[in-house]
């Protein structure tokens, strides 16, 4: 797939937060702790993801009843569930963003990117 799976996605957060110095249990639950998550969190990972969030298409998305996410005091508070029935829905409709499409054209997934680019950099530290 040319976007982020939720396991992808999830792992790749836990990486950046031990990268930034918390242990792998503390990374985890720091991470489980994001959610619920307000609609400009939801658009900021569903563009990392590989898609091509942005307010008016969220709004978009909400108007669905089968993709609105709970609202509390006028606020959505969106789960793991729903942020992905929400980036389901955007795979089906390709809207894909940029790095997305590069994969889709090359046939590759979001992972098999990540190991060419540490394969190419790892090559590059090899002969500097």
């Amino acid at each position: 797939m040319c976007v982020m799976s939720r396991a992808e996605y999830d792992e790749h957060r836990v990486r950046t937060h031990m990268q930034a110095g918390m242990g792998e249990d503390e990374a985890r639950k720091h991470h489980e702790a994001s959610y619920p998550r307000s609609t400009d969190m939801v658009i900021f990972e569903l563009q990392a993801r590989g898609l091509a969030a942005t307010d008016w298409r969220m709004q978009r998305m909400v108007r669905d009843p089968n993709l609105r996410p709970r609202e509390v005091s006028g606020t959505f508070c969106w789960t793991k569930k729903d942020v992905d029935r929400v980036a389901g829905r955007m795979l089906e409709l390709g809207m894909l963003a940029i790095s997305a499409m590069y994969r889709q054209e090359l046939g590759i997934t979001w992972t098999q990117e990540q190991e060419l680019r540490r394969a190419k950099a790892e090559k590059e530290a090899g002969n500097a």
